[in-house]
């Protein structure tokens, strides 16, 4: 499958979309496992790896892109970060049908980043052949303002929300140059996976069983839908697999927010504190858009409104946002972007990426 393909960079997952009728986003965890029989696997597949214990299993890897020390899977191999981010990119692109080599591809990053990051993900992604000559990288941030249409403001503050923390970047020139990001701060305590982590705890008190890592796992993933079923109404009810038998566990909104106040009320101080800074460079800061997986928390939205006045704007799909932003860019540049005329090096077998670790 060629055209235009959008992909995103997150901490915990990548994700991709394609240029279709449905155009829908395929997300994976971002945990690559190679089996013993040398077959690549990722996201689903590669936590079944994980499971049984076999094969060399990579985690944590996004964050370590341009990291000199490499990362260390299970068995003791090691990896560079940016090889193991490529391998998953392309692996993810295969898996949907795409030939990079063709395709128009824009990948959205980390507005963190700097540029040795960016240098070392691209040259990655050139060994592993997934960089074609109609590739291009731009900012989380770039991202999501080509796909809502708000980027017709000269200045706006992005907040994205990923799964370990919160980015507030600063865009300007969005109607006169396309967006550039002067400034990215980040709010390490707004990050989902810490939020669920907090309901989960907080259930675990109610309850007052033992559970097993498994049942641990379970009730976590329970707690990031109800996370999004609390955006959307002021009650839900979480399911529970205790020693003693299945129970649920019924939590009111405000209950939840009383737990995520703290780390809530953090992240706007540091929105507020990137608009008074804009503002005092002489900067108009014409809005605030919210993207990512807190993006319509109530207590974000309200604490923002009250606290800032400027006008908010949340995506119909605050997820999905930065995909279809990607997939938007690919197909307006295509091969003028930076990158246009690489030729991609030959692939070679993954199984050759991973070294033993040296002692």
């Amino acid at each position: 499958m060629n055209g235009s393909v959008g992909v995103v960079i997150g901490t915990d997952s990548i994700a991709a979309t394609v240029a279709t009728e449905d155009e829908q986003v395929v997300a994976v965890p971002a945990v690559l496992a190679v089996s013993s029989e040398g077959n690549l696997m990722i996201g689903s597949d590669a936590e079944r790896i994980a499971h049984r214990g076999t094969g060399t299993v990579y985690r944590n890897f996004i964050e370590r892109v341009g990291d000199p020390v490499p990362v260390i899977g299970t068995g003791d191999y090691a990896c560079p970060g940016a090889d193991l981010a490529a391998t998953s990119i392309d692996a993810l692109l295969n898996g949907i049908g795409v030939d990079s080599s063709a395709a128009q591809v824009c990948v959205a990053r980390p507005a963190r980043w700097g540029v040795y990051q960016v240098s070392a993900l691209r040259a990655a992604m050139c060994r592993t052949g997934v960089w074609g000559p109609a590739t291009c990288m731009v900012s989380r941030p770039i991202a999501a303002l080509a796909e809502t249409g708000i980027n017709s403001a000269e200045t706006v503050i992005v907040v994205d929300t990923d799964a370990w923390a919160t980015e507030v970047s600063v865009v300007t020139g969005c109607r006169t140059r396309g967006g550039q990001v002067v400034e990215t701060t980040l709010a390490e305590q707004l990050g989902v996976e810490s939020l669920d982590r907090l309901l989960a705890r907080h259930i675990l008190a109610q309850l007052g069983e033992p559970m097993d890592l498994a049942a641990r796992t379970e009730l976590l993933t329970h707690c990031a839908g109800a996370r999004d079923e609390l955006a959307r109404h002021t009650a839900t009810t979480v399911p529970v697999r205790l020693p003693s038998g299945p129970t649920r566990v019924r939590v009111v909104r405000a209950e939840f927010e009383s737990l995520v106040r703290e780390p809530v009320t953090n992240a706007v101080a540091t929105i507020t504190r990137a608009l008074a800074r804009a503002r005092e460079h002489g900067v108009g800061v014409d809005g605030i858009l919210l993207a990512g997986a807190a993006a319509r928390l109530p207590l974000l939205i309200e604490t923002l409104s009250t606290r800032t006045r400027a006008q908010l704007t949340t995506p119909a799909d605050p997820n999905g946002v930065l995909a279809y932003g990607a997939q938007r860019l690919a197909a307006r540049r295509g091969a003028a972007q930076p990158g246009a005329g690489v030729a991609p090096a030959p692939r070679q077998p993954y199984r050759s990426v991973p070294q033993p670790l040296m002692a």
